[in-house]
């Protein structure tokens, strides 16, 4: 996933200080995995099947429900120092090395805005479905 990013604020830039941050706080592209995500080429194609025969959308795995990927390792080597008034622009690309059996490992590699090396970054993340589980009695039925 290749993005260039900026602060929201024209007066605000990227620091050495802000790296961390940065390399941090990616899109989550397993996302783009689920079969309702709006982004998956699968979920496009089975949506335009669906709607096209009438049928209502499915969501076994829901885009809706909710997930949550906390970093559980991350480690960041600095290759160069941005200037001390900072950067306006940074180029970030999120790899993922391998998604499976609830966790992501990612290569994040930041450059500035002369395509330089600023940073790479390696991380371990959990994949936490959050979504509440229905209630039970103690029987199995629903309450």
């Amino acid at each position: 996933m290749d993005e260039w990013i900026t602060p929201t604020s024209s007066e605000d830039r990227f620091t050495n200080v802000n790296l961390g941050f940065v390399a941090d706080q990616w899109p989550q592209m397993c996302e783009n995995y689920r079969p309702e995500s709006p982004h998956s080429s699968q979920g496009i194609v089975a949506r335009a099947i669906r709607s096209k025969e009438g049928r209502p959308a499915k969501s076994d795995f829901g885009w809706q429900s909710p997930f949550w990927y906390p970093t559980l390792l991350m480690s960041i080597e600095f290759k160069k120092l941005l200037p001390p008034q900072g950067v306006k622009w940074l180029f970030v690309r999120a790899r993922a090395k391998q998604i499976r059996d609830g966790r992501m490992d990612v290569e994040v590699t930041i450059l500035d805005e002369d395509s330089e090396l600023v940073a790479l970054s390696n991380h371990v993340c959990f994949i936490v479905n959050i979504a509440p589980k229905p209630q039970t009695d103690g029987q199995g039925s629903k309450l």
